[in-house]
């Protein structure tokens, strides 16, 4: 697809051949026979700038691009997007597969703490469940149980670990003394 460099592919879990692109600085892009060709997907799109995307497991026509500004979404397949309660400078973002309606997101605060967000209902709402003091970048959630979150730290070059049974104050526990 033209509009920049591709960041992201995510292809649909239930449709074979549909296929998404996230594009540095032209939008989102979507392909109905496995890349061949591609139709530009971004109508009323709050950024064209994508740095992550995610296609909901539960329902695939919804989908969450992550832009610098927060995360927009869509319900009909990138047909139309709009923005989630979570409109603010974001690193990462993560999906629980176990349960969709989980979404993790971390906040690019201009200095440490960086929080953790979490929604419990796609992303209209948000609450902190963690906050670190380190400079993490990429979040997910562990796929055989969603009450573990892995985080990776830029800063301390580290993985991290919490859970939402007992999230840290002050940071986050390194996975690897867990």
């Amino acid at each position: 697809p033209e509009g920049g460099w591709v960041t992201v592919l995510v292809a649909d879990p239930q449709h074979a051949g549909v296929v998404y692109a996230a594009t540095n600085y032209g939008g989102v892009y979507r392909s109905t026979d496995f890349g061949a060709t591609w139709q530009h997907a971004s109508i009323a799109l709050p950024e064209t700038t994508v740095r992550g995307l995610f296609v909901d497991p539960a329902f695939p026509t919804r989908l969450f691009a992550l832009h610098w500004g927060g995360i927009s979404t869509t319900v009909n397949g990138a047909g139309t997007w709009g923005w989630t309660g979570l409109k603010t400078s974001l690193f990462g973002m993560g999906f629980d597969s176990l349960t969709p309606t989980n979404l993790f997101a971390i906040l690019a605060n201009p200095l440490p703490p960086a929080t953790a967000e979490r929604s419990r209902d796609r992303g209209a709402t948000w609450t902190d469940f963690a906050t670190t003091l380190g400079e993490p970048r990429i979040v997910t959630v562990d796929p055989t149980d969603s009450r573990v979150i892995y985080v990776w730290d830029a800063f301390a070059r580290d993985l991290m670990k919490t859970t939402l049974e007992a999230p840290l104050v002050q940071g986050l526990a390194r996975a690897n003394a867990a």
